[in-house]
């Protein structure tokens, strides 16, 4: 079996689906263009590196940039500063909504899992071990 389900259009999995991915695309291009900014690297190598914990707890990087201080090993901006009122600007995902998109998707709230999505078009796809499932209800599995 290959893990991956498409997502039943008009299903609450899609819907679900389709709100965590532009979601993502959002912070994504937010973090992206404030490293660009301000660290002066290339944010999504950062952000596709590292997830969503560096957005929200700071940046990780080999120089102190200007305008941020060191804060238990990352790189935080200067209260007060520009960089600090883009860096509060960037979207994140609270524990309380990760919650409400495992449960949109059905995966099992005992595990930490964050499943492979793929989007063509109007089409979307993920992968994720079935057993993670607490229902299969919106997939459809594909081979």
């Amino acid at each position: 079996m290959s893990n991956w389900f498409k997502l039943e259009k008009g299903s609450t999995q899609y819907s679900t689906a389709k709100e965590y991915l532009e979601l993502k695309r959002n912070i994504e291009e937010k973090a992206s263009e404030y490293t660009e900014k301000y660290i002066k690297t290339d944010g999504a190598w950062y952000y596709k590196t590292w997830g969503l914990a560096v957005w929200i707890t700071g940046f990780n990087t080999s120089e102190n940039p200007a305008n941020h201080t060191l804060v238990d090993g990352e790189y935080r901006p200067v209260e007060g500063t520009d960089c600090y009122k883009d860096f509060e600007e960037i979207p994140s995902i609270s524990i309380e909504k990760m919650h409400e998109i495992q449960d949109g998707l059905n995966i099992s709230k005992h595990v930490v899992y964050q499943p492979g999505f793929k989007q063509k078009e109007d089409e979307i796809y993920i992968k994720i071990d079935p057993h993670y499932l607490a229902s299969r209800e919106g997939y459809k599995e594909i081979f």
